[in-house]
């Protein structure tokens, strides 16, 4: 009887199963813990995504230009690519395996810091369920194939791509039905006077400027913040728009031609505003004549009685042919040419005095605290804006105008100024072309005390990144005494004139980083230091 149990047994053969079993217990526990790991690393890498598709308007195109930023600039994406070479070598060696979740646990940790996070509307809940399943079908499948498995996270733009389209018709329904709603409501108010703004830039700072000027007398509304898509326009009106407003003020931008011009046909604006045209959103424009294209397309749906208010200060509006346009009340502004002008422009430290004309009749003195030659274009546009609203019997006095101007807030990082003990802090953050640019330096030229720039250069330049960087680095040799650059493409163009220069800079990876090494380096009472924060990098980059 116990020869028969010992030979049941077979103790080679028992041993050999058992480590077997051993061995796939382990083999079975590494791909658990290494699928646990990719999960949590995709639904990270995953959310970035998404909220880069946010940012970008829910426009695949434009989020396109930002991806390489994160796939060829983060560095813990590189641990990542690093653990691909171990999860391949895991096929012959186990121990690869738990080399490969390390390093991957080791690139997760790494957390991203957003400038506007995640909303989590109703569309981007529908996404993101679609965008699991996807995931979760796929991981499935490839459960035992580790190495597709892992390779699955370069693969993540494709599934948004994929999700996106499952989702396009429903999404394309309710987009439909809430912008047909909005203009329904809207066009049944004809009482309501209707400000359309659009520009290269300017637009945000002249919206606020004129609703600020408006609300002292009406009952005025604008779009918040940034809203300048139909989806954002028809959000504001179908939950913000009341029967008692009287005037809504709003803002309406662009990457593509055709935008404008929806919103424009849909919402019928009485009034229409252009502030600039310039080379920004090249990388989608293409050329600068189809920005012009593209802007002018907010001219589309004023009648014969609509009002037309142009910026004759920038050449391209200038030279735009408008013989299509039906209006024929054009109102034109600029500093040196249009109808209203201005003369007598000071810059005094923390204020501004200038004067503003009538073709050669004085109407005003105006005194603000606004900055810059930009700002004070922006004051010009509302003041133009105000006299063709008296078209409609909307009246605002000059007297009313001055005290309004003299008391008026800067829209936050648009040249906005304040003060932190020894720090001056000048917030351009949100600026983005070389006028803007070449006005907030002049602003800082003008001040006592040390200078210094903290910029990533102008971006989304297009074919002339180059040769705005290579102008604005100019204009910091001259102003600044300390240049930080935040590192990314421009940036390098600027980098390389400073070095031919031979002018000192210094180099980093983000702003917080560039802002607290001068908080750690001037620390004595007795200085003055001024920072320019200009062109911080644009929301569809996520991270500062």
């Amino acid at each position: 009887m116990g020869l028969d149990i010992f030979r049941l047994l077979r103790p080679k053969e028992f041993l050999t199963k058992l480590l077997g079993s051993i061995w796939e217990l382990n083999k079975m526990t590494y791909i658990i813990i290494l699928n646990i790991i990719l999960v949590l690393y995709m639904i990270k890498c995953y959310m970035y995504l998404v909220t880069l598709f946010q940012q970008n308007h829910y426009d695949l195109k434009k989020a396109s230009y930002s991806l390489g930023n994160y796939y060829l600039r983060k560095k813990y994406q590189y641990y990542y690519y690093i653990g691909i070479i171990f999860v391949i070598l895991s096929l012959f060696y186990d121990i690869f395996g738990y080399i490969a979740s390390l390093i991957l646990l080791f690139s997760f940790i790494h957390k991203n810091h957003y400038i506007i996070k995640l909303k989590f509307t109703k569309r981007m809940i529908r996404l993101l369920f679609t965008s699991s399943l996807i995931i979760l079908i796929l991981m499935g499948l490839c459960f035992d194939l580790i190495v597709i498995n892992y390779c699955l996270v370069l693969c993540l733009p494709l599934i948004l791509v994929l999700a996106n389209f499952i989702n396009y018709p429903i999404e394309k329904l309710i987009k439909n039905y809430y912008k047909k709603k909005a203009s329904k409501k809207i066009n049944k108010m004809e009482t309501l006077t209707k400000i359309a703004i659009t520009g290269s830039f300017g637009k945000t700072s002249t919206k606020d400027i004129i609703t600020q000027i408006l609300s002292s007398k009406y009952l005025t509304l604008k779009t918040p913040a940034s809203y300048n898509t139909m989806m954002g326009l028809a959000l504001t009106i179908n939950n913000k728009l009341n029967p008692e407003t009287e005037i809504f003020v709003m803002e309406m931008g662009a990457f593509f031609i055709g935008e404008i011009e929806e919103m424009s046909k849909a919402l019928k604006p009485n009034i229409a505003i252009i502030t600039e045209i310039g080379m920004q959103h090249l990388s989608t424009f293409k050329s600068i004549d189809n920005i012009a294209k593209a802007k002018f397309e907010i001219a589309s749906s004023l009648d014969q009685n609509g009002c037309l208010i142009l910026n004759y200060d920038n050449k391209y509006i200038r030279d735009f042919d408008k013989t299509d346009i039906l209006t024929t009340n054009i109102y034109t502004y600029g500093l040196k040419r249009g109808d209203y002008h201005i003369e007598n422009l000071v810059f005094n430290g923390k204020e501004t005095t200038f004067s503003i004309y009538h073709l050669n009749d004085f109407i005003l003195e105006v005194k603000t605290n606004l900055l810059g030659r930009h700002n004070v274009l922006n004051i010009l546009a509302a003041f133009t804006t105000l006299k063709a609203l008296e078209r409609y019997h909307i009246y605002i006095d000059n007297e009313t105008f001055q005290k309004a101007m003299a008391s008026i807030t800067p829209t936050l990082h648009r040249l906005s100024y304040r003060e932190e003990g020894m720090y001056h802090i000048y917030d351009d953050s949100y600026s983005s072309n070389i006028i803007g640019f070449k006005n907030a330096s002049e602003v800082l030229s003008m001040q006592e005390g040390k200078k210094i720039i903290i910029t990533p250069g102008i971006v989304d330049a297009g074919e002339y990144d180059q040769s705005i960087n290579e102008e604005i680095a100019k204009v910091m040799i001259d102003v600044f005494d300390e240049i930080y650059l935040i590192n990314n493409k421009s940036s390098e163009v600027i980098e390389q004139i400073l070095k031919d220069k031979k002018r000192n800079y210094f180099i980093f990876s983000s702003f917080k980083e560039a802002y607290l090494t001068i908080l750690s380096k001037y620390n004595r009472s007795d200085e003055i230091i001024n920072i320019l924060i200009e062109n911080d990098l644009p929301d569809s980059f996520l991270e500062r």
